[in-house]
């Protein structure tokens, strides 16, 4: 935590951005429609002008802007720079002196070339000194756009090499931020895509690319500028990725903590921002919006799951909190300067939980390819126990003695069971016929051993259905285990049915038990069952066993995954 406020306080040091120099200042802005080269005379009286402050032309046209400026030469030595910002190309005069230009102006949209939205103009070193000066702007709109036309104008003085310097400090780190985020970016969905599909992952992918989105559109002001005709199209792809980058914070955070109805959440908070895009005036101002309501909800749903004892929600929290309070107390440079770098920390944050995430997903999957081992060999050495091959090769060797014919056929019997059983042996899962044709080859190698008849029949099975290896083959062993059966024929009954929207597999094999027999619930026949189980149904399961007049009755109940 130490690192991170340190790291949190050099980028918000390095954002300082300074406004208007207090040693050069405009005392007085207004303007007037038409066009007169002696308007830019400081000797010229606008005390008949209207206030810039109450609002630039709507209209499409040619005007002046006169602003009077205080000079303290003192206080702030040449040379100076004035910053210009406004929707309009334009001439600039410093006391009747044309000092710079912006595009060409023009009477028309023919005659007028589109000048820069941003301009850093130097004020002449001669034409600076101490008193009252005059900086007239000729301007003119025929390129701009019907919205914000009259609101946006801003103009301030600073030294000039601040301003130049300026403009790269400040989207030096955005830069930087941007190249991490692309590669977090990338990485997670290479994660997603080939080490294991895991939502969060695609989720934060999305929500770096989103940001990166976000930065580059938000940076190209500064770094590469364009004409103010485009300015209206850059703010429009800010309120789009603002509003993306709005719902994929909560949705990768329902997500990430395996929260409930992600859909519906995820569908409000679209509504939600749609609304603020459609009612809300002003692109800054509801880009605010929209980060403010979903900053709000997504501190909500980390403060729920930190309550439900979540795996990283404390340092999510934490991530939230440095955004939320560094909106809160410094609201007026939160949306140009210090979003970015308040929501690399967060991203820092949640990158710890992803990390974290990921051991644990790696400590899982070693541990079930440890398990899964496990049951793969618990499989193989069912059918080679010491007891059952003793008596095998004994009923063989008195077969070949006395039935050779019959030896053989016991044999092949023999074979065909080995050879589906080594077919699963590695299988997690597999169908059902596959399984019945293990039960069948099991009961015909008992049927003469036991010199009996012993059968399987099926209702309503079906043949695809998947599922774990040898769980119903290890019931009919315990079934012909723990009874006592001397002669006729045995048939046993697997049915298969919907209960509780899941599926249910019923095992029922007839009664005949010894006395003082022990429970087929024990033993490691059912431990074998009950881990494979797990091992593909993890918590969705059930084995139940019941005991009738004439049946022992075993059914498995399992459920997919939601």
């Amino acid at each position: 935590m130490y690192r991170t406020f340190v790291l949190l306080c050099y980028l918000l040091s390095f954002y300082s951005f300074g406004g208007e120099d207090r040693g050069t200042y405009i005392k007085d802005e207004r303007y007037k429609v038409g066009d007169d080269i002696r308007w830019a005379a400081p000797d010229f009286t606008d005390n008949h002008w209207k206030a810039v402050f109450d609002g630039l032309p709507k209209e499409q046209t040619v005007y002046w802007i006169r602003s009077h400026v205080m000079v303290d030469a003192q206080a702030s030595p040449a040379p100076m720079g004035v910053y210009t910002t406004t929707f309009g190309s334009y001439e600039l005069y410093w006391d009747g002196q044309l000092i710079d230009k912006s595009g060409v102006v023009g009477t028309d949209q023919t005659s007028e070339t589109p000048g820069p939205i941003v301009n850093i103009s130097r004020v002449p070193d001669d034409a600076y000194t101490s008193g009252e000066h005059i900086m007239s702007m000729r301007i003119s709109s025929f390129h701009s756009p019907d919205i914000a036309r009259e609101a946006y104008f801003g103009q301030f003085f600073a030294p000039f090499e601040h301003l130049q310097f300026n403009r790269y400090k400040k989207n030096l780190p955005p830069i930087m931020i941007l190249g991490g985020l692309l590669i977090i970016a990338l990485y997670f969905l290479q994660l997603y895509w080939i080490y294991a599909r895991d939502k969060p992952f695609l989720m934060f992918s999305l929500l770096c690319f989103a940001v990166s989105a976000l930065l580059m559109t938000e940076s190209y002001k500064g770094v590469f500028g364009y004409t103010y005709d485009w300015h209206i199209f850059r703010l429009t792809l800010v309120s789009f990725f603002t509003g993306l980058v709005s719902v994929l914070l909560p949705l990768f955070l329902l997500y990430q903590f395996e929260l409930p109805f992600k859909k519906r959440l995820t569908l409000a908070a679209t509504l939600v921002m749609l609304a603020i895009n459609t009612w809300v005036s002003g692109y800054d101002f509801s880009a605010e919006m929209m980060f403010a309501v979903a900053f709000v909800w997504a501190l909500v749903i980390a403060l729920y799951a930190w309550k439900k004892h979540k795996q990283g929600a404390m340092l999510t929290v934490l991530g939230l909190l440095i955004v939320v309070l560094t909106k809160a107390f410094v609201p007026f440079s939160f949306q140009d300067s210090l979003f970015f770098p308040s929501f690399g920390i967060l991203i820092l944050c949640v990158l710890t939980t992803l990390t974290q995430r990921m051991k644990v997903t790696q400590q899982e999957r070693n541990e079930a390819l440890v398990n899964s081992a496990q049951l793969e060999i618990m499989l193989l050495k069912k059918n080679i126990q010491p007891h059952f091959i003793l008596n095998t090769l004994t009923s063989i060797e008195q077969w070949i003695e006395e039935e050779p014919q019959t030896a053989v056929k016991f044999i092949d019997a023999l074979a065909d069971e080995f050879k589906v059983m080594n077919a699963m042996a590695d299988q997690k899962q597999v169908p059902l016929a596959q399984e019945l044709d293990l039960c069948r080859s099991h009961l015909q190698i008992m049927s003469y051993r036991k010199d009996m008849q012993f059968e399987l029949t099926t209702t309503n099975t079906n043949p695809e259905l998947l599922i774990p290896p040898a769980i119903i083959h290890t019931l009919i062993e315990n079934a012909l285990t723990h009874n006592i059966y001397l002669q006729g024929t045995i048939t046993m009954t697997l049915t298969q049915s919907i209960v509780d929207q899941g599926i249910c597999l019923e095992l029922a094999a007839p009664l005949n038990l010894p006395k003082n027999h022990e429970s087929q619930s024990s033993g490691t026949g059912l431990k074998y069952i009950r881990s494979r189980l797990e091992e593909s149904y993890p918590g969705l399961w059930d084995l139940q066993e019941q005991q009738t007049a004439e049946h022992w009755i075993t059914k498995l109940i399992f459920w997919e995954r939601t």
